[in-house]
């Protein structure tokens, strides 16, 4: 009779303290969620800073290039101090790669490959390093974009800011998913494309913790950036008239050109990759393209940066179908060619605008051939770059809510999500073909 009494004992006692182990379990569960909210808080305003001053650099640097452009016109000794200068951009980039190899291209896959344990990034000097390598390639007239740059620097604070507070790694990773998804909000003025990036294109799969983690540090970083750089959309531009429902099948048939576009442009984008990966120096194959941006200066500088000027150009219906055609494959060349040579800087921005210029030429058509009225340009445009950012990311829920937040427009919501998803299925079923 003892024992069992002190069996029951025993049993009882085992219980209330699993119970207790549970409860004390599930209590720190909440505790580090709020922790994270916290810290991603601390992480986006540094991330809001940091961005806001790289897109007010890279701001400066186009406008040297313009003035440059202008100089070039009026003095023709002009050219050579221009010429002098891209090459010795050229230099320096290729010494900043060697600095950090990491800095190269737009910086997502290296954030990605730490995320799952494949990389260790110096965190110190990517910051230095990407930041002064974007400005100075883009300033140089390569069309490469912010938003890939931005991610991986917002990665890089959260990741110090992890290392700084001696963070274990579940921690460090979840601050640096905070930290990329802040410095796409803060580009792009997208604190939803920001968290929803961080889910479907960095994890992968939906988590709690990421998702409030995420949602603070983009909601703060863009609150920052917008009080620095200002409230307008990157994409300003009204649209008046919303793509009418006797007009979906050319919605679809958009979404069919973009997949296979998207396809084209990828397999092109490797292309250039190749051929680069040929000189066995940095310093060759940027100065080649930088010497081709050099060439453009005179012949067409319309392609020259990553371009997000020409959108609103190109929805208010100022170009004609053969500048259109020329300025998609000009763009479509030097845009591929800019990244294939691996410099720092990203393709997101510059993929919109062939996008855009897709759409224009879209619309343009359908009005020449069809009839069409000629006012739906803008919605096609911005159709068009969401369709294409889905065929070549492969991740339509962030291109969609993405475009919607850059142009601020919500008219178009339902023949985006229609023409992305077509897009995107377009994509994998060729990509599964070839």
């Amino acid at each position: 009779e003892f024992r069992r009494v002190l069996f029951r004992s025993n049993m009882a006692a085992k219980r209330s303290l699993d119970k207790s182990y549970v409860v004390r379990n599930i209590r720190q569960k909440q505790r580090f969620k709020y922790i994270l909210i916290l810290e991603g808080i601390a992480v986006g305003s540094i991330v809001g800073l940091v961005i806001a001053l790289f897109r007010i650099m890279i701001v400066k640097a186009d406008q040297a290039r313009q003035m440059a452009v202008h100089l070039m016109k009026v003095r023709s000794i002009y050219a050579v101090a221009v010429l002098l200068v891209l090459i010795l951009i050229a230099w320096i980039l290729d010494k900043l790669i060697r600095f950090e190899s990491d800095i190269s291209g737009s910086g997502i896959p290296q954030i990605e490959g730490e995320l799952k344990g494949l990389e260790d990034q110096n965190w110190r000097k990517v910051l230095i390093a990407k930041f002064a390598g974007c400005v100075l390639a883009i300033g140089g007239g390569l069309a490469l974009g912010r938003e890939g740059p931005s991610i991986q620097l917002g990665g890089m604070i959260g990741k110090g800011f992890a290392r700084r507070k001696n963070a274990l790694l579940t921690e460090e990773r979840m601050l640096m998913s905070c930290g990329a998804g802040a410095g796409l909000a803060a580009a792009f003025g997208a604190p939803l494309a920001g968290v929803l990036f961080a889910l479907e294109e960095l994890h992968k799969n939906f988590s709690a913790e990421v998702l409030v983690s995420t949602m603070a540090a983009s909601a703060v970083a863009d609150y920052i950036a917008v009080n620095i750089i200002g409230l307008r959309p990157v994409f300003d531009f009204d649209v008046e008239h919303r793509i009418p429902l006797r007009l979906y099948w050319s919605v679809v048939l958009l979404g069919v050109i973009l997949g296979i576009l998207g396809v084209l442009y990828n397999k092109l984008l490797d292309k250039m990759q190749d051929f680069f990966d040929r000189f066995n120096s940095k310093f060759i194959s940027i100065g080649i393209m930088l010497m081709i941006s050099f060439l453009m200066m005179f012949i067409y500088p319309a392609v020259l940066g990553s371009g997000n000027n020409l959108v609103k150009v190109i929805s208010d219906g100022k170009f004609t179908l053969a500048a259109l055609t020329i300025l998609f494959a000009a763009k479509l060349f030097f845009s591929t060619g800019s990244f294939g040579t691996g410099t720092p800087g990203g393709i997101f921005l510059p993929l919109l605008v062939i996008g855009a210029i897709t759409g224009g030429l879209y619309s343009t058509f359908l009005s020449v051939t069809f009839g069409v009225e000629e006012y739906y340009i803008k919605g096609f445009v911005i159709i068009a770059m969401a369709g294409f950012f889905s065929a070549i990311v492969r991740a339509p829920i962030t291109g969609v809510i993405l475009i919607t937040e850059m142009t601020g427009n919500f008219m178009t919501l339902l023949s985006l999500v229609s023409a992305s998803l077509v897009a995107y299925v377009v994509a994998e079923d060729r990509k599964s073909v070839v």
